[in-house]
């Protein structure tokens, strides 16, 4: 009976965390000031009307202060989670598998709050925020389970 565990040949190499690591203390507090509408670059505010048919269902005034910024944590976050260690062996295997097994069981429970917490607008919302659920849990638990087991073993 063959062993099934993921195939180390498709994740990032080692260096990639660090760059991983970086955008995220970079852009999670221009992130974090943007929300509470402190800090916005003024280059990323389109100020030319908006035109198409769909300007009148999503409506975001041409700032894409917001986008830029969660797509560039959201870039750091793949990076850190889907990067090597510097020594790949079982243990992590397991503890990669362990940790995705805990954060989409955490997102299954949080959706189905939400859904029965959450109608209309707001439900749409939190859904396009838990998007971000499973990837942020799968870095934190994958890498405190790492941890914990060094240090557990020393």
């Amino acid at each position: 009976m063959k062993k099934y565990c993921m195939i180390t040949h498709y994740l990032f190499p080692h260096t990639y965390k660090k760059f991983g690591l970086l955008l995220i203390v970079l852009f999670t507090p221009l992130l974090i000031l943007n929300w509470i509408e402190v800090f916005e670059f003024s280059f990323l505010i389109d100020t030319s009307p908006m035109t198409n048919s769909i300007s009148g269902i999503v409506k975001n005034n041409g700032d894409y202060n917001l986008e830029v910024f969660l797509s560039t944590v959201l870039i750091g976050l793949t990076l850190i989670s889907f990067s090597k260690f510097r020594i790949e062996d079982e243990l992590t295997n397991y503890l990669r598998s362990k940790a995705l097994f805990y954060a989409f069981t955490i997102e299954l429970l949080c959706v189905l709050f939400s859904i029965w917490s959450f109608h209309g607008i707001n439900f749409a919302l939190v859904m396009c925020y838990f998007t971000l659920l499973p990837l942020v849990l799968y870095t934190l638990l994958l890498h405190f389970f790492y941890y914990y087991y060094q240090f557990k073993n020393k």
